[in-house]
């Protein structure tokens, strides 16, 4: 009987361990965002410098946030501010991660853009989770899809003028063979980009933002996105219409 007790208070001890082990820290990203391999190498060691290991996981664009913002995630990598006004319960880390800008991409039409109000005579594509754009381009003559892909593939196909999007998505273009197109060099708009965690990790920001400032100061930044902004470079220069 004894040898039974001591069994099961040991399995006991054992289940309250492992009840005990804490949750992981899980940061948000979208799955359709081809930077984001990129990032990820970024926060993870960013991360690691101030001591937290973090578990990378991908949900649709829309999803990602809200997931964050709702405390089912820990944090969402990266969003432009003035799309985060509905998103309470996030706070950004005070130190930029980079910068974003937004680009129109043509079938190889050379359009002038000054600002968003400039797409209005077009027929635009968009994709639902970059939020920016879908606040920007709010009363235009739009289509919207859910990932890069869509958006490409109806640029191709004639369905609109325009598809709005950042310089990364030549990485998805090259990727999947999506065809030729032209990304206007003029910015529609440019704006920093942070990390954001959800509020239950405020204490974390301050030292985040002072490791996200040492790595950039200090080369680590540049040592671990250049790679994906080289494969950026090379996928655009296959795959831009030409001249």
């Amino acid at each position: 009987m004894k040898r039974i007790c001591g069994l099961i208070a040991g399995l006991a001890g054992m289940c309250a361990a492992h009840a005990a082990e804490p949750a992981p820290y899980v940061v948000a990203y979208s799955d359709t965002h081809p930077f984001s391999q990129g990032l990820i190498a970024f926060l993870t060691e960013a991360y690691k410098r101030v001591g937290v290991t973090i578990v990378a996981r991908s949900y649709p664009p829309a999803r990602s946030v809200e997931m964050a913002n709702r405390g089912e995630a820990d944090a969402e990598a990266a969003r432009v501010p003035d799309a985060m006004g509905d998103m309470t319960d996030l706070i950004p880390v005070p130190a930029a991660i980079g910068q974003n800008d937004t680009f129109a991409f043509t079938t190889g039409a050379k359009v002038a853009i000054d600002g968003w109000d400039s797409l209005r005579p077009y027929r635009l594509c968009v994709t639902v989770g970059d939020l920016i754009t879908m606040k920007r381009t709010k009363g235009m003559t739009r289509q919207t899809v859910h990932d890069l892909p869509s958006l490409f593939r109806m640029l191709a196909s004639g369905r609109c003028d325009i598809a709005v999007s950042d310089g990364a998505s030549w990485l998805a273009i090259d990727t999947l063979n999506l065809g030729h197109f032209r990304m206007i060099d003029t910015p529609i708009q440019s704006f920093p980009v942070y990390h954001y965690v959800n509020r239950r990790h405020a204490d974390l920001a301050p030292a985040l933002a002072k490791t996200f400032v040492e790595m950039q100061e200090q080369g680590a930044a540049r040592d671990i996105l250049s790679p994906y902004l080289e494969r950026i470079r090379d996928s655009r220069l296959r795959n831009s219409v030409v001249p």
